[in-house]
This record gives structure tokens, sequence and C-alpha cells, in this order.
């Protein structure tokens, strides 16, 4: 009978029973997993209504883009509901359309509400990356 020497440079197979320390580990990823797929969940939902207020909450650039795209129906929407309804704040029809269903100054004030929220969750988020 002939023996076959083993090359050292095989690598070698361990099995190991988990840990504690495994096994929490494994905890903390499915709980870190599961936070990942809610989060995803709610922005899908979150994405199938939003075609509706387009180009509601976007930078000016993409806001452009997005009325390059849409059809002249799509784009009179916010006028259109203004004057059937008024403004989305204040219900007032006295003022000229400002955008997206606002009279100009209640336009204003929203954005300038938005911006304020913009920047207290940006400080959150860079005083939680400390």
């Amino acid at each position: 009978m002939k023996r076959t020497a083993i090359p050292t440079n095989t690598p070698t197979v361990e099995v190991l029973t988990p840990s504690e320390a495994d096994k929490l580990r494994d905890s903390q990823g499915m709980k870190l997993i599961d936070k990942l797929v809610q989060e995803k969940v709610a922005e899908v939902l979150a994405a199938r209504d939003q075609f509706l207020f387009e180009p509601f909450f976007r930078s000016r650039q993409e806001a452009y883009e997005i009325r390059r795209l849409q059809t002249v129906p799509e784009r009179k929407v916010w006028a259109v509901r203004f004057e059937r309804r008024g403004c989305l704040l204040c219900k007032t029809k006295e003022r000229p359309h400002g955008a997206i269903g606002f009279c100009a100054p209640c336009y204003a004030k929203v954005g300038q509400e938005l911006k304020a929220i913009v920047s207290e969750l940006m400080k959150a988020q860079a005083g939680a990356g400390k």
C-alpha cells in the first residue's frame, strides 16, 4: 500500500460550538436586520403615494427635472386644487397661489418651518455620530 503525504498548506476545517458571545452577536445582528427591514418597508409604503406630491419635498434641481418630465395636467394640479379649495394651511382663496397648494405667505412660512426641521435633524445626526 502506497502512502500519500498531505501537503502542509492544505486548509483545515475546525467545527466549533457557538459560545454565549456568538449567540449574543447573532441576537444583536437579528435585531439590526429586523430594524433595517422595518425601515425599508416604511420607505416602500411612503414611496407608493409619493408621486401625488411631486415635486413636493425635493431639491430645486430634482424638482426642475421632475417638472420637465411631467405632463401639463400634472403641473397644473396644485394651482387647480388651490382655485377650488383654497390654501392648504389657512384655507383662503383671497391671496395669490404661491406653490404646491399654499398661498404665498403660507408657502413661505411652511418652507421656513421645514428648513428649521431639516437643520435640527442634521444637527442631531451630527451629534449622534460623535
